[in-house]
């Protein structure tokens, strides 16, 4: 049978703690993105499923790492932990910032698209306009 000492749930303990903080750094990503720009309900509900998935795969994964595969409840309530310290805590500054953060980039990224996008139809109708005269020109000089 598989023993567990005390240091090794001591340090069982804090890792799900680390792991918790991982898993509300990670909602808080898809929180930064819905705040930053609207999202429709069915990409809202594909996100979800996505953070559920990675976080129930890295809790399954840590489980069987640190704890042979079984279902420890103080683990679990140290990832709990975790994930809830940093929500009332760091969360309420990381989250702001990040979001003034990705509007910034979102706003720069568009002006650089619509910038690129203009200079791309300049090119089009100056090709065009070559293309027209050296036809014209070829035309006059056919007669």
């Amino acid at each position: 049978m598989w023993e567990i000492t005390v240091k090794s749930q001591i340090f069982t303990f804090f890792y799900a703690m680390i792991l918790g903080v991982v898993l509300s750094v990670f909602f808080d990503f898809f929180r930064t993105l819905r705040i930053s720009y609207k999202h429709i309900k069915v990409v809202v509900f594909i996100e979800d499923i996505v953070f559920f998935l990675i976080s129930t795969f890295l809790t399954f994964m840590f489980l069987m790492s640190r704890c042979n595969g079984e279902f420890r409840t103080y683990a679990v309530s140290a990832i709990l932990i975790g994930f809830f310290i940093y929500r009332i805590s760091l969360s309420k500054i990381i989250l702001p910032t990040s979001v003034i953060i990705t509007k910034f980039f979102i706003k720069l990224f568009g002006k650089i698209f619509l910038l690129f996008r203009k200079s791309i139809s300049l090119t089009v109708k100056n090709i065009k306009k070559l293309l027209k005269i050296r036809s014209r020109n070829k035309k006059t000089l056919e007669r």
